[in-house]
Order: C-alpha cells, then structure tokens, then sequence
C-alpha cells in the first residue's frame, strides 16, 4: 500500500479568511493515515457576558481547539486589547481578566492560536507563526455600577440601555459611576378614591378622585436612594344619607431627589352639598358637583364634580387630564382625575357616568350598569364617583385610586 499524500494544515485569520497551505505533513509510514488537530480556536460560550469597568471580572471560556503551552500560544484578543494571556485548562476551556482599563462599550472576544511545531509526529513544515483566529463573541461593560431591591422590572430599548419600572417600595444604589452618567426619572404619586353614593334621592353622587401628581428631571449623584410608591387612596362607602369620602392617595418618592404628591380624595353629598372632586397631585381643580350635569375637573388631574339625584338621573362631572409624558420606551404616564359619579334616580336607564381623565383614570358611576371604575394601578388615576339614588335604585361606594409608579432610565 502507498503512503498518504502530503496532509495539509489549513489556518484562518481574523477576518475568517482561509490560509493555506500553511503547513505540509509528509508521512513515510506504510498503510497509516495521521492527521494534525485543528489549529482553529472555537468559542461556544463565555461564563459571563458583561461587567462593570474598572471591576475585577474573571472570563471562563468554553470551547475547543485551545493549544497547550507545549504545543503553542493561545492568547485572547479583546476589542484592541491583544494578547491577553490566558489560563489554560484544557483544549476546551480556558480564562482570562477584563482589562481594568477598558472603559463601557461593546467589544468582540477572539481567542487566537500560534502553533509552534511541536506535536509528537515528524513533520516538515513551513509555518511562518500566523495567528489562527477564532469565531467573535460579544462582551459588554457598563460604566456604572448598581444594585436594585424591592418590587421592580428592568428592561431596555434602542434609547436607552436600561429602563427600571418601581412598581412598588424598594432601593436603587448606585456603586459607581464612572462618567457620572445622568439618571432620568418618573415619578407619579397615587389617584386619590372617590366618595361613595347615598340611597336619598335628594343627594348627588360622590366626587371623583384626584389624579396623582406626575414630575420628571434627573440626578446622578454617587448615593443610596429610596424609592417609596404611593398607594391609591380607597373609595368612600355607600350610605342613606353619610357616604363617605374617599381617601388621599400617597405620595411617591425617591428620597433625596423629589416628592410628588397624590391625589386628593373625592367628596360626598355628605361633606359638600354636590359631591365635589378631588384637586390632583399636580395643583388642578377637582369639580364641582351640579344639578346637570357635575362640573368637570380642570387644569390637569382634577376629578369630576357628583352629579345632582332627580327622578331622572344625570352625568356626572368628568375628570381632567393631568401632565402626560411620553418618552421614547413609548409609555404614556398622565395621572387623569376619576369621573363625578351619576345621580341614578327612579329611572336607571337615563343615569350615566363621568368619564376619567385619560385610559388610567377611573370611570364615574354608571347608573346603568351599577359599575363605577377604579384608577389604573400604576398610573395614579383617580377613582370614580359612587352612585346616589333612590333607595330601590342601584348605589355604589366610591372607586379605588391607582397606585403610582417610579421610573427610572438611562444609558449605561
């Protein structure tokens, strides 16, 4: 039997581009086949994917075609820091340090092999030591470091590199910023509860609630801070002649930074000869309640004014919008005030509601559906007013205000 025909020992460089022929096995033997190992470096994962800069953070590779010091240099490329040396494992794992100097980015991890000629079987060769490249892996490091407690959700979008949702108390610390990166904020307080509806006829349906206050602005200093979430305020109880009032919402805040203020709570016949609406977190007036129909709340947030009972039932006053912010994420945070509640009377089918401010809002009682809606929980809406009536025509407490909400955004 012949010998083989000389074997020969392909390379790619950094761009993936073929080399060859780099390398010329000449077998003597009789009848045997032997061939080289690939000197292609192959990365299938890293054991960590990003890292904060100036952070002491070890890489594991897992891969395979990695060289032993006896066989030939395996180093790491990172973005244009080269020759990163490397602890060797095996030919299918490998390490290596994040420079401590690289500062946030993207960068692609290569690993590269030089061989220097040194396998057990003779061979003739004319390998002049180029480098053999490996597939790219991408590597990211933020320039600021931070941790997060409580009740939140972290997400990102081609704006910004993280966008935090507080959805209930909790902290944001911030470890270190190097480049004293701006931190955008949201704040909205919670929609006050609007006042619970009377059975006697000769009373209105409760105001509406306020809507949070909504603010924005930024900060970055180096510091622990606070996130407190305003709760929306509860909505006044039915009653003959007393329903009651509903409840402020709570403030929301980030400690040292801002305090938005709820929304005011929405009034009953009972505290105010018209269900009056609640002011909101913002400044704007709440309604006033009216024989046809409730006053409607102004200058952003405020709820809606009760509307006067009669035989035969009308609107009640409709909440105002409050500030709306939009930014790029694409959500909307405008804290509207809860609609007045309706005056059912004898004749259910006439008696509507008022409307909230905006989607977040809650509705006025609907004498004809018996329903009155609640705040949005995260959007500091106000909550609807209860419905009066008769005593043999539907009544309803007051809705619930929406609980408010922190946001925080910025590119890391």
């Amino acid at each position: 039997m012949s010998c083989p025909k000389d074997t020969n020992l392909q390379v790619r460089d950094q761009f993936g581009n073929l080399i060859a022929p780099i390398v010329q096995r000449i077998s003597k033997c009789k009848g045997k086949k032997s061939f080289y190992p690939s000197f292609t470096p192959v990365i299938d994962s890293i054991s960590v994917t990003s890292s904060v800069a100036g952070v002491y953070t070890f890489v594991q590779i897992t891969g395979s075609n990695f060289l032993p010091p006896c066989n030939g240099n395996t180093y790491v490329n990172f973005g244009s820091f080269t020759q990163i040396p490397i602890t060797f494992y095996s030919s299918f794992n490998i390490a290596f340090v994040v420079p401590l100097n690289a500062v946030g980015g993207i960068y692609n991890i290569k690993v590269v092999n030089v061989y220097n000629d040194n396998f057990s079987l003779p061979v003739s060769q004319s390998y002049p030591g180029i480098p053999n490249y490996s597939n790219a892996v991408s590597y990211r490091i933020y320039n600021m470091h931070y941790t997060l407690s409580g009740i939140y959700t972290v997400s990102s979008d081609s704006n910004y590199n993280t966008i935090i949702n507080f959805l209930g108390n909790g902290n944001f610390t911030i470890l270190n910023n190097i480049n004293n990166i701006p931190i955008n904020y949201i704040a909205v307080g919670g929609g006050g509860g609007g006042a619970g509806g009377a059975y006697n006829i000769s009373t209105s349906g409760g105001g509406g609630g306020g809507g949070g206050g909504v603010a924005t602005g930024t900060f970055g200093l180096q510091n622990s801070y606070s996130i407190l979430i305003g709760n929306g305020g509860s909505g006044g109880a039915k009653d003959f002649l007393n329903p009651g009032n509903g409840t402020n919402g709570g403030s929301t805040q980030i400690t040292g930074v801002i305090n938005v203020s709820g929304g005011a709570f929405g009034r009953s016949c009972a505290s105010s000869p018209f269900g009056k609406g609640g002011n909101s977190g913002n400044g704007g007036a709440g309604g006033t309640g009216n024989t046809n129909p409730g006053g409607n709340g102004v200058n952003g947030g405020g709820g809606g004014g009760g509307q006067w009972n009669s035989p035969i039932g009308f609107n009640g006053g409709n909440g105002s919008t409050s500030i709306t912010s939009v930014y790029s994420f694409g959500t909307a945070f405008g804290a509207g005030g809860g609609g007045g509640g309706g005056g059912s009377g004898s004749i259910t089918s006439t008696s509507l509601s008022g409307t909230g401010g905006n989607i977040y809002a809650g509705n006025g009682g609907n004498g004809t559906t018996g329903t009155v809606g609640s705040g949005t929980a995260h959007y500091g809406g106000g909550g609807g007013g209860g419905i009066s009536g008769s005593s043999t025509a539907t009544t309803t407490k007051g809705g619930n205000g929406g609980s408010g909400r922190v946001v925080l955004y910025f590119n890391n």
